[in-house]
């Protein structure tokens, strides 16, 4: 209870104690003190009500005015502490729903933006792969035509510049770098990008249903007396690293390794050491 009604049902027994009394023969009684009438209700049990400290209520039954009093001081009229406690109990329930739902529904965008980086990703990595072996000559790299691998840029790039927005920047740039280590583009008008590499162990080494054609030759920056050197697999392969783990760090599904490809790999059936890959002698 409150200190203000404490105060009114002090108020209401002070009321009480200074009320008129009545006599009753020769004697002064206070209001307090049963009647004979009245003692002789209460002795039966059934205490006879004092018509001065008495009223009806609106159902006909009598009402003690003292209890009536007391009743009034217990609705006495709120504080504002009782206002504000009132305000928080309705207001924090509203707050909490209110909060749970924008984190739901952030929860939610942000799953759908995993989900769909997921399936790019799912496009993007074996045609990724597949040139990566083609550039630094493992895996299926004597399988692959010069304008199979242009077919393949060009689907790389469709589907990546698509996905690109949902994307961070990050990954936009190691993307762009891997594609100018591999490429020269901008060539003259109607000619497709040329590959930075060349044709001689390809050539030597083909496995194509059909002979090399030579206008493939054409596809390829470097002449076939050029040198490959293993430090340049070796920065290939780091480019492609790179890109790959900033993929897997959009994705936000593990923790991204720094490298996707191991050091067991052999060239051209070669221990792991990165030896040059010689050109024509």
């Amino acid at each position: 209870m409150t200190n203000g009604g404490r105060q009114d049902i002090r108020r209401c027994r002070a009321r009480e104690l200074s009320s008129p009394t009545r006599t009753h023969g020769s004697l002064s009684r206070s209001r307090d003190v049963p009647s004979p009438e009245e003692h002789a209700g209460i002795v039966e049990g059934d205490r006879v009500p004092d018509p001065n400290r008495c009223h009806v209520s609106e159902t006909g039954v009598a009402v003690d005015e003292s209890d009536a009093c007391m009743r009034e001081c217990l609705v006495a009229d709120p504080t504002w502490t009782d206002v504000m406690q009132a305000v928080g109990a309705v207001s924090i329930p509203i707050v909490v729903a209110g909060l749970a739902f924008v984190l739901s529904r952030s929860q939610s965008r942000s799953g759908e933006l995993l989900k769909v980086r997921l399936d790019y990703y799912r496009t993007l990595a074996p045609d990724l792969n597949q040139l990566m072996c083609y550039m630094t000559f493992i895996g299926t790299w004597r399988e692959n035509s010069p304008p199979e691998i242009i077919d393949l840029k060009r689907r790389l790039d469709r589907t990546f510049f698509c996905a690109a927005p949902l994307f961070s920047t990050v990954v936009l740039e190691a993307y762009i770098e891997l594609m100018n280590a591999t490429f020269e583009t901008f060539a003259d008008w109607g000619e497709d990008a040329k590959i930075r590499s060349n044709a001689y162990r390809r050539r030597q080494s083909w496995r194509g249903a059909e002979g090399w054609d030579s206008a493939w030759d054409g596809y390829f920056t470097l002449d076939d007396s050029a040198t490959i050197s293993g430090a340049d697999l070796w920065r290939y392969r780091e480019l492609y690293d790179a890109l790959v783990a900033k993929l897997v760090g959009d994705l936000d599904v593990t923790r991204a390794r720094s490298k996707y490809t191991t050091d067991e790999v052999s060239l051209n059936a070669h221990a792991p050491q990165r030896i040059d890959v010689t050109g024509a002698r």
